[in-house]
């Protein structure tokens, strides 16, 4: 969780997009 929100960070923009679209990636990953 910490790596996503550090790269959640970094976009600033597509805060919402990555965090939807990485947050499914991450939990199938995790």
């Amino acid at each position: 969780m910490m790596l996503l929100q550090e790269k959640i960070r970094q976009e600033g923009g597509s805060l919402k997009r990555t965090f939807r679209g990485r947050t499914v990636e991450t939990k199938i990953v995790r």
